[in-house]
């Protein structure tokens, strides 16, 4: 199976210079790895598919409609090529390891959320809206506390939260 892999990515690469600066992006290659891999036993018949079509558009085309397609297809991949080149300028974060890009995501989204939920919290609205909430949860954490400690635990947790949100949230709006 690996040979098949090997050769999908040779035979792309020779076709399209866009592929092949997109492989060296590590995010695109392993996504194209395990895609490939899933689709290795559908692969045979993707490919018997792709060449009738490539056959029949070959047949019913004139070299000179070809010309002019194939002068497009070398433009498009050109300035695909450029744009690729200028995204991977703009996020220098694109050619790191893909577990060291997830991580990074993962830490500025929960930094995004935070600042969100900071934001929100600091309107008078949501701080008597948090208050409440926090004020039904210790009513119900007490029975809970009875039937479930684990549930109970969760509560008390969240509770936590939702004191720590409001606080940044009147330390924001200087309250």
């Amino acid at each position: 199976m690996a040979p098949r892999e090997s050769e999908n990515s040779v035979r792309i690469s020779r076709t399209f210079k866009v592929a092949d600066k997109a492989m060296d992006i590590p995010v695109v290659n392993d996504a194209v790895s395990e895609v490939t891999k899933i689709t290795a036993p559908i692969a045979p018949y993707l490919e018997e598919g792709m060449r009738i079509i490539k056959d029949k558009a070959g047949e019913s085309m004139s070299e000179n409609l070809k010309d002019k397609v194939g002068s497009c297809v070398s433009s498009l991949d050109s300035l695909a090529c450029n744009g690729l080149d200028q995204l991977t300028s703009a996020v220098p974060s694109l050619r790191s390891a893909t577990p060291e890009l997830v991580e990074t995501t993962k830490e500025t989204a929960s930094t995004l959320l935070d600042n969100i939920q900071e934001y929100l919290a600091s309107f008078k609205l949501s701080q008597i809206g948090i208050r409440i909430a926090d004020m039904y949860l210790s009513v119900l954490e007490s029975p809970v506390s009875l039937f479930s400690n684990s549930v109970s635990t969760k509560i008390r947790d969240v509770r936590r939260h939702l004191r720590a949100v409001r606080r940044a949230g009147a330390k924001r709006a200087g309250y």
